[in-house]
C-alpha cells in the first residue's frame, strides 16, 4: 500500500510534512535543502559548510554564545549531505541529486526555543568572523590528518563507488578529507 501523507501542508511557499509518532516528549526536526541549482564551483565547499554550519554563530550571537544557547534547548544541529541517483534508469551514470539535511532533536517543552535558534542560524549565519572560521578549519584539518590512516577501507569503498556513478563522485571521501588537510 503506498504511503499517503495526510499531514502535508504549505507554509509560505514551502511544503511541510508532519509525522506524529509517540516519542515520550521528544521531537525531531529535519529540513531538506535541494542543492540542484548550486553552481559546481561552490559544491567544492559543501563538505566544509557541512562541518562548520552549526559552529559559526549568527549575526546576533557570537559562535560560543550561540552554541550554548542552542545546546540549552536542543541536542545540537547536525548537517549531512545526501547524494543519490535521481533517475529510474540505473544505467544513467550522470544522474545525480543532492540535498543538504539539517536535523536536530529537542524536548517538547523546548519547541519554541529550538525553532527560535534554528531560525536564527538559518536566517543569519555569521560567515564574517575569519578567526573563528580559520580555527574551525585548523581543528578539522588536524582531526582529518590524525585519522586518515584509520579510514583506509572507507576511502577505498568511496573511491571505487565514485568511478561508477556521478552521485557517488560528488562527495568521494578521500578528496573531501584532503581538502581540509
Amino acid at each position: 500500500m503506498p504511503f499517503v501523507d495526510r499531514d502535508s501542508k504549505m507554509i509560505g511557499n514551502v511544503k511541510v510534512h508532519f509525522y506524529e509518532q509517540p516519542t515520550n516528549g521528544i521531537s525531531h526536526f529535519r529540513m531538506k535543502v535541494n542543492l540542484k541549482n548550486l553552481p559546481e564551483e561552490k559544491r567544492l565547499f559543501l563538505p566544509m559548510f557541512k562541518e562548520f554550519f552549526a559552529s559559526i554563530g549568527t549575526a546576533n550571537y557570537k559562535y560560543d554564545r550561540f552554541n550554548n544557547k542552542m545546546l540549552s534547548c536542543t541536542n545540537g544541529v547536525k548537517v549531512d549531505i545526501d547524494t543519490y541517483c535521481a533517475s529510474d534508469d540505473h544505467e544513467d551514470i550522470h544522474s545525480r541529486e543532492e540535498q543538504m539535511l539539517i536535523s536536530t532533536g529537542f524536548l517538547d517543552r523546548n519547541i519554541d526555543k529550538a525553532f527560535e535558534c534554528l531560525t536564527e542560524l538559518i536566517a543569519t549565519p555569521n560567515f564574517d568572523e575569519p578567526s573563528n572560521i580559520a580555527d574551525l578549519i585548523k581543528m578539522e584539518s588536524i582531526s582529518k590528518a590524525n585519522n586518515i590512516g584509520n579510514r583506509g577501507l572507507q576511502y577505498a569503498r568511496s573511491y571505487s563507488a565514485s568511478g561508477l556513478k556521478a552521485h557517488a563522485r560528488s562527495f568521494e571521501s578521500l578528496r573531501r578529507d584532503i581538502f581540509f588537510c
